[in-house]
């Protein structure tokens, strides 16, 4: 069965992100498309058998039926429907109907649910995990960086014997940073690894999502201004059912690049520099990086890295990235 998180990144994201995710569902639905198209052909030239459709279409339908009834009547999901949350009950379908039913209800039920995501109000409760900062903060501006999931077995600055991260190793090797062994991903799609970086979100469930302040939120309460950037590939279309839209919409400032390769974010965060004299600011940038297809890099990446893995060369573009940036930073801000 197709997860419920891929199903969701198709429904919930942007152009790239469908197209990327939904190569990964026609990797197993085409072939088995097909095997199943040459079975019924077989059967049909071939083997001559006689039966009646009336009979199990029947037996189908009036099992649907029976299963939608419950649902919208007797079990504990009848509160979440009346509210136009209809995604859990198709969650339920694809139990009992995993194939074509319970997907195409579940993507269905993603495009006819309630948008609960559409929200821009501010959010007034910290979370108790919160211990709330001096008023007057130091750092006049503060950059968060973040990336697509990688194997940390690919970057020199954890060991790997091809350099594809001169320059961070460099950067976080100097007085003041450093580099966490052993970290991981919050979690594998985009969807759900920025609210449970940036909020506190989680996985049980969304309420601390719409409930507490974000990061952004945070950040303004303490008087900065708030930014997000993004490449082209990582554009929030809309409002609709996008989980990480609701923590960009809070921002003061959204902004996308017209290059789909992460190394233009260096000219885009110069030029919010340059244009802004806001004397705080919290800029939050966000990479496409390792980002299936493994296409996120250029020439220079090439001659930089001639003989290894497309992957490797998407980290080595990472790595320019995070140069570039760290250069402007220097250029507009001692602090």
């Amino acid at each position: 069965m197709i997860s419920d998180g891929v199903i969701d990144s198709i429904v919930e994201t942007n152009s790239h992100e469908v197209l990327s995710m939904s190569k990964q569902v026609l990797i197993i639905a085409g072939p088995a498309f097909i095997v199943t198209f040459f079975i019924l052909f077989i059967l049909k030239k071939l083997v001559h058998i006689k039966f009646k459709l009336f009979i199990p279409i029947t037996a189908y339908v009036f099992i649907l039926f029976c299963l939608l009834y419950y649902i919208l009547n007797f079990s504990t999901l009848k509160s979440d429907i009346k509210q136009g949350f209809y995604k859990v009950g198709a969650s339920t379908i694809r139990q009992y109907y995993p194939a074509v039913l319970g997907n195409l209800s579940y993507l269905l039920a993603s495009y006819a649910s309630t948008d609960i995501y559409s929200n821009t109000h501010e959010i007034e409760k910290f979370n108790e995990a919160v211990l709330l900062p001096p008023n007057k903060p130091d750092n006049d501006l503060i950059v968060f960086i973040m990336g697509e999931s990688s194997l940390v077995t690919r970057y020199s600055a954890y060991g790997y014997h091809k350099q594809t991260t001169p320059f961070m190793s460099n950067i976080f090797s100097q007085n003041g940073g450093c580099i966490i062994s052993n970290s991981h991903s919050t979690a594998a799609f985009t969807r759900d690894s920025i609210p449970m970086t940036l909020s506190f979100n989680v996985p049980e469930s969304d309420d601390n999502l719409f409930d507490n302040k974000s990061i952004i939120e945070m950040a303004k309460f303490n008087h900065y201004k708030t930014y997000w950037l993004a490449s082209k590939g990582q554009k929030i279309q809309g409002t609709f059912n996008t989980k990480f839209g609701f923590i960009a919409r809070k921002s003061d400032v959204i902004t996308f690049s017209e290059d789909l390769l992460d190394i233009s974010l260096g000219q885009l965060l110069e030029e919010t520099l340059q244009k802004d004299n806001f004397p705080k600011k919290f800029i939050f940038v966000h990479l496409r990086g390792s980002h299936q297809p493994y296409k996120g890099y250029d020439e220079v990446d090439k001659l930089a890295l001639p003989d290894v893995e497309e992957y490797d060369l998407t980290i080595h573009h990472t790595d320019r990235t995070i140069k570039a940036l760290y250069d402007v930073i220097n250029k507009y801000s001692n602090n």
